[in-house]
């Protein structure tokens, strides 16, 4: 199972690459920068910016600009908490699944006995180099292809559109992967 993730903002020219793969993705939406644009017709997930307000605040923008409330999200920048406090809050909020943390393993989280009705779906690949990030600068394999390979499965892939490229001195891996 291969998961196409988008973070960020709904970008056209990106999700119609994903069409001519047939591949359906999930665009982890920055609440702030939803607009008009937006295809209400695709899957979204909310991307939690620590630094842009509370998460109800966020929680409210994407309902209102979406036209439900997100159930899945990823923190923006990849900022978490070591103490899975996290996680709990995002459970607390009404969110089902995140994908936040490096790994290849899904999981509920036990905090004291308890387990959490969220889901971590961890992300294996990301599109920036190391050296062009100071997020995510860990990989599960030197070249993604090889979990494809050993059969690993999920492999979440973190990518961003398309039209973010220059802004960030990057190559997207979406045709690649």
């Amino acid at each position: 199972i291969a998961v196409i993730t988008l973070d960020d903002i709904y970008d056209e020219e990106t999700a119609k690459i994903a069409d001519k793969y047939n591949v359906k993705t999930t665009h982890f939406l920055l609440s702030y920068k939803i607009n008009h644009k937006t295809n209400k017709n695709r899957d979204y997930g909310l991307h939690f910016d620590k630094g842009y307000g509370s998460i109800e605040k966020q929680i409210s923008q994407f309902g209102r600009k979406i036209g439900r409330r997100p159930r899945i999200s990823r923190n923006h920048r990849l900022l978490w908490l070591s103490d899975n406090l996290d996680l709990t809050y995002l459970a607390m909020n009404g969110f089902a699944i995140d994908s936040s943390k490096i790994g290849t393993k899904p999981y509920l989280l036990c905090v004291e006995g308890k387990i959490l009705p969220i889901w971590e779906v961890p992300f294996s690949v990301y599109e920036f180099l190391a050296q062009n990030s100071l997020h995510a600068a860990y990989q599960s394999a030197k070249d993604f292809t090889q979990l494809f390979k050993q059969e690993v499965t999920p492999i979440v892939a973190l990518l961003h559109p398309r039209c973010l490229e220059t802004k960030y001195n990057f190559k997207s891996e979406l045709d690649r992967f």
